[in-house]
C-alpha cells in the first residue's frame, strides 16, 4: 500500500523527469539556433559588426578577411571610426549615429596596411542589448572599392 509521502515523492520524481526532458529540448533548440546564426554570420559577404556606442568593435564577421585588409582578431577591441581616413567622416558618422540612432549608406575611405585606399559603405543603428540597459551598435559594411574605381 502506498502512502501519501510515497505518492508525493513519485509525483515529484515524474515532474523532475519532465523538467529534465524540457531542459534537454530547450538546449537542443538553443544549439540549433546558435549553429544557424553562426552559419549565417560566417557566410555573409558583407561585414557584419557589433560595437560599443563609441564605435569600439565587439565582434565582426569572418567575411572581414575578404573585404578589409585586416584580420578579424586585429580589429576586435579597436575603434571602427579610427579606420576612417578622413577625420571629418569620423565626426559625421559618430554624431549622426548618436543623434539619429542610425546611419545608412554612409561612405568612408580607409587606408590599408598595403597603403591602398579602400572605399566602404556602412549601415548601422544603435540598439539596446537584450535584457540590459546598455546600447550596442550593429551594422553592415560593404566594400565598394571596385565600384568607385570603375566610376
Amino acid at each position: 500500500m502506498k502512502t501519501k509521502t510515497s505518492d508525493e515523492a513519485e509525483g515529484l520524481k515524474k515532474l523532475l523527469q519532465q523538467e529534465k526532458c524540457k531542459s534537454r529540448q530547450l538546449e537542443k533548440a538553443l544549439r540549433r539556433s546558435e549553429e544557424k546564426y553562426r552559419e549565417i554570420f560566417e557566410i555573409i559577404t558583407d561585414i557584419h559588426f557589433s560595437a560599443s556606442p563609441d564605435g569600439r568593435i565587439i565582434d565582426i564577421s569572418p567575411s572581414v578577411l575578404s573585404s578589409f585588409p585586416y584580420r578579424r582578431e586585429d580589429l576586435i577591441g579597436k575603434s571602427l571610426p579610427d579606420f576612417f581616413l578622413n577625420s571629418s567622416e569620423r565626426s559625421v558618422f559618430l554624431s549622426q549615429l548618436r543623434d539619429d540612432g542610425r546611419i545608412a549608406d554612409f561612405e568612408f575611405q580607409s587606408e590599408g596596411p598595403d597603403e591602398r585606399i579602400h572605399h566602404y559603405r556602412i549601415k548601422a543603428s544603435r540598439k539596446p542589448c537584450r535584457g540590459r540597459q546598455k546600447i550596442r551598435v550593429t551594422g553592415l559594411i560593404r566594400d565598394v572599392t571596385a565600384q568607385k574605381e570603375a566610376e
